[in-house]
């Protein structure tokens, strides 16, 4: 808590959203682009621990972290996704099939703009790759704009994923930043 500005609470996890999507991220980035997808990527959710969901209305923080278990083969990865003229395009397809799957019935999906990203010069050393998306949804006769950014980072024990999702603006920068760097830390320390 001490990590994020006034106003955002801690609430247990919510684990109906975590129907794998990370994992599904990482396979079908891997098929799109056409590279291998990194040893254990796919593997079941063992070790894998989860943070409580930071909400302040209706954004929210979430991260989660697991063991690493082939560094070296991970960022292979990461350099071959971040590498691909693809990965935008990539990330956009998914992005779209995932929403429609809790987008309400005769809701909309309008524009996607999604980009694949290395570590800002900004970020601490461990962070990898960012994934960030800005989609237009419709429902219910309203149309609101979902942001969307995950950070995943990797230390020589531990990788760990962290997620913003802000309703109609994203999360700050400021609060970006600090939440990053602690948990990097945390995973620089394990």
């Amino acid at each position: 808590m001490s990590d994020l500005p006034t106003g955002w609470k801690a609430t247990p996890h919510d684990a109906s959203d975590d129907n794998s999507d990370d994992k599904q991220l990482d396979t079908r980035l891997a098929r799109c682009i056409g590279v291998s997808i990194p040893p254990g990527a796919d593997d079941n959710d063992a070790g894998t621990v989860h943070s409580p969901d930071f909400k302040n209305g209706d954004n929210e923080i979430d991260s989660e972290a697991g063991p690493a278990r082939d560094v070296a083969a991970h960022k292979r990865f990461n350099t071959k996704v971040l590498a691909s003229p693809k990965a935008d395009g990539c990330l956009t397809k998914f992005l779209r099939v995932e929403i429609a799957k809790s987008t309400p019935a005769g809701g909309k999906i309008g524009k996607i703009k999604a980009h694949v990203a290395g570590r800002s010069s900004q970020q601490p050393s461990n962070v990898q790759i960012n994934f960030a998306a800005q989609l237009e949804l419709t429902a219910n006769g309203q149309t609101i704009n979902l942001f969307i950014d995950l950070v995943d980072m990797i230390g020589t024990k531990v990788g760990a994923e962290l997620d913003f999702e802000g309703i109609g603006a994203a999360i700050p920068t400021s609060t970006q930043r600090a939440a990053v760097s602690a948990v990097a830390a945390r995973v620089a320390d394990a």
